[in-house]
């Protein structure tokens, strides 16, 4: 089994050979979104696969270090969990 990393860069590297485009990809995470709104249980995986599918590539076209992106998101919002 892969590391979730190397899948991820699987993932960037498929949407390179399918020419996906920043709008195209834009576009296709919104729908998948909308779809999760009201898909039968059975469907979620698949759509929330085309998601991060398509987070793939908008990270590659935008040449976005996403470890460093969520790590830092993670990081600054247990911060505020924090504040008082």
């Amino acid at each position: 089994m892969k590391h979730y990393e190397e899948l991820w860069e699987d993932g960037e590297r498929l949407t390179d050979k399918l020419e996906q485009d920043l709008p195209s990809s834009i576009s296709g995470a919104i729908a998948h979104l909308e779809m999760l709104k009201n898909c039968p249980s059975n469907m979620y995986d698949y759509h929330t696969g085309m998601l991060i599918l398509n987070i793939c590539s908008i990270s590659r076209i935008l040449n976005v270090n996403t470890y460093s992106a969520l790590l830092k998101m993670i990081t600054d919002k247990k911060a505020e969990m924090l504040e008082p």
